[in-house]
This record gives structure tokens, sequence and C-alpha cells, in this order.
């Protein structure tokens, strides 16, 4: 008597090598993906991280006045159709996340008055201005964004 079909070591035996094969293939995507998002972060993050960093650069390289202190920088400069204005870079909390943010503002009576702040980046870890030659006609800029640094240098002219 002949018996057709599989026998039950030949259906476990298939089982085992199926799941093999979909255990496989996922892990792969799933790797895959994971690859793709930091990539994505790594490119997002330099991407903000360079706009900045020229955005800043070139404010500096337009001003007047240059204050360096330890919260940020200031300086007096044109800034959009307003005329000229005292600008400030510096980090603030939004919603629990570091945010870079500018600032723009009028001298009145020797007070500026920084009545608006506008943010550009999110996710700042550091924002440093280091005077290279002790007069600030050369200033180095370093700006923090996830788990990169972002390093310029301006050279700003005569200020003082």
């Amino acid at each position: 008597m002949k018996h057709e079909g599989f026998t039950l070591i030949e259906t476990m035996l298939a089982i085992l090598i199926l799941s093999i094969l979909v255990i496989s293939f996922y892990s792969i995507i799933n790797f895959t993906g994971q690859v793709s998002s930091k990539e994505i972060e790594y490119l997002t993050d330099r991407q903000k991280g360079q706009l900045a960093l020229n955005l800043i650069i070139s404010y500096l390289r337009e001003a007047e006045e240059i204050t360096v202190n330890e919260s940020g920088i200031e300086f007096k400069g044109y800034y959009l159709d307003e005329g000229e204005k005292w600008i400030s870079f510096q980090l603030y909390d939004s919603n629990s996340v570091q945010t870079l943010g500018i600032k723009s503002g009028d001298k009145i009576d020797g007070e500026i008055d920084y009545s608006y702040i506008m943010p550009l980046v999110s996710g700042v870890t550091k924002l440093k201005f280091v005077n290279i030659n002790g007069d600030k006609t050369l200033l180095k800029v370093i700006l923090g964004i996830g788990k990169r640094n972002f390093t310029g240098f301006v050279a700003t002219g005569e200020v003082s």
C-alpha cells in the first residue's frame, strides 16, 4: 500500500526552511530601513548646520559693531528691509528642544530692546564664537547640531 503526500518530518523541515528565509528577508529589510533613516538624519543635520552657519557668517561679514559674550553674539547691521538693527544669535529652549534663534532689536536709551526672536534651526547642541585675534577681526564660529559640529571662520574687518 502506497501513501501519497508528505510525511510529518518533511512538512516540519519545509516550514523550518521557509521560516529561516522569511526571518532573513525581514532582517535585511529592517537593517536597510535603519541605515536609511540614520543617513536621512545625518543629511538633514548636515544641511541645517551648513545653512545656519552660512547665514551667521554672512551677517557677521556685514556687521558694524560686534560684541561676543557667553550667551551668544550681538552686532549692529542691516536686517531685511527694516534698516539698521542690532542682531543677536542665541540659543533658547523651544518645547524642550534647544533652538538657535536670531533676535533683532533697536537700541533705546543705551539698551537693546530685543522684542522679536525668529527660530532658525532646532536640535542645536553648541553655539560658540571664538575671538581668534583678540580684536574681533577674525572670528571662529562653532555650531553643533545633533552629533556634528560645523566650523566656519569670518573676517569681520574693523570693529569696535
